[in-house]
């Protein structure tokens, strides 16, 4: 590979010995070390030291400690509205109004058996959704109970709160 060139530049390979010396030949003339054109001399110690350097072994720097969150969080937040996934496929359906018929069958249902129904908005180009908001986060949390796993056309339903500004966005 002496010789070789690479990106514009010409390859010098030589050896290296323990001194830290490098020999090669070019030209029928033994050379002791490389030319003032870049290169460097290493010798075997160095030479692992640039290996280890190269290969980031050395132990990292120590971390700060975490900063510790509350604990009295709740991970989930309740909320007025909430999300019914893979309630239909769109796929499926035929009638040119079924998304109307549908919203009204699951305002019907929810009023009566959770509570108040303020809003609620069947995503057509969507996998299944209704987004839901209740007049109480107290419905919206009996609705999540009654309707998460239960199952709806041949779907299992999932229901989960979501916020107001989702909601909001979907409206």
């Amino acid at each position: 590979m002496d010789g070789f060139e690479l990106a514009g530049r010409q390859l010098r390979v030589n050896t290296v010995h323990d001194k830290g010396s490098t020999r090669g030949i070019i030209g029928g003339i033994q050379q002791d070390s490389l030319d003032e054109g870049g290169g460097t001399n290493l010798n075997s110690v160095s030479r692992q030291a640039l290996m280890q350097k190269l290969a980031r072994t050395e132990p990292a720097a120590a971390r700060p400690a975490p900063i510790m969150r509350p604990t009295n969080i709740p991970t989930t937040m309740k909320s007025r509205c909430i999300l019914l996934k893979n309630m239909f496929n769109p796929e499926e359906e035929t009638d040119p109004d079924w998304h109307k018929e549908l919203q009204a069958d699951v305002k019907d249902e929810c009023e009566a058996k959770y509570g108040k129904v303020e809003a609620i908005k069947v995503e057509v180009e969507s996998q299944g959704e209704i987004y839901l908001r209740f007049g109480a986060v107290e419905d919206a949390t009996n609705a999540i109970e009654g309707l998460n796993g239960r199952w709806f056309g041949g779907n299992q339903v999932s229901a989960a709160y979501i916020s107001d500004a989702i909601m909001d966005a979907h409206l």
